[in-house]
């Protein structure tokens, strides 16, 4: 309460109307209580309208800021921070045709890397998937559960088209010459 009085006092009138009720004026007595209880209630009301400007912005930036998560991304919107377009920030994932042409022209067949022209023979009776599962786990030394992986299946997928490629590798070039004998 002393610092309210302190302030109140600033005021030159204030201050001359207290030294007056001090003095024993009767009226100055009514006077200076009536201007102190004003005071007092405008600082109420100046400290309920500051409350009520903080409790209104912090209410507002929460609604803002809900907005702001719901909003939709819009691709063509410049981005400030960079200057360019959302979707110019897209990575672009697609492959082209001349790129996959020349991947796939590069690569060598399984029947490539032998002369025997009977292993060839027995190579070109086998079905691509049978060739691509037997080039992969021979020629690039990948495990079944590698070349499932990168192939999107199963290992035991990968394991029944490596038996029977090699069921049918060993049927075409007889099982005595594969060192085993059924």
């Amino acid at each position: 309460m002393d610092t309210l009085l302190k302030k109140f006092l600033k005021n030159k009138d204030m201050k001359k109307l207290y030294e007056e009720a001090n003095s024993g004026s009767e009226e100055a007595r009514k006077m200076i209580n009536k201007q102190f209880n004003n005071f007092l209630y405008e600082i109420h009301f100046l400290s309920y309208i500051s409350k009520t400007i903080s409790l209104s912005y912090k209410e507002i930036y929460r609604k803002v800021s809900s907005q702001k998560d719901k909003e939709l991304y819009i691709l063509n919107k410049e981005n400030l921070e960079t200057g360019t377009e959302l979707i110019d920030s897209i990575i672009d994932k697609t492959s082209y045709f001349e790129e996959e042409i020349h991947r796939t022209s590069n690569t060598k067949e399984l029947s490539d890397y032998f002369d025997d022209p009977s292993i060839i023979k027995a190579i070109n009776q086998l079905t691509e998937r049978q060739k691509l599962v037997i080039f992969k786990q021979i020629i690039e030394d990948k495990s079944l559960y590698q070349i499932a992986k990168e192939l999107g299946v199963t290992k035991q997928t990968i394991s029944k088209v490596r038996k029977a490629a090699l069921a049918t590798l060993k049927k075409t070039l007889g099982g005595e010459k594969c060192g085993r004998a059924d």
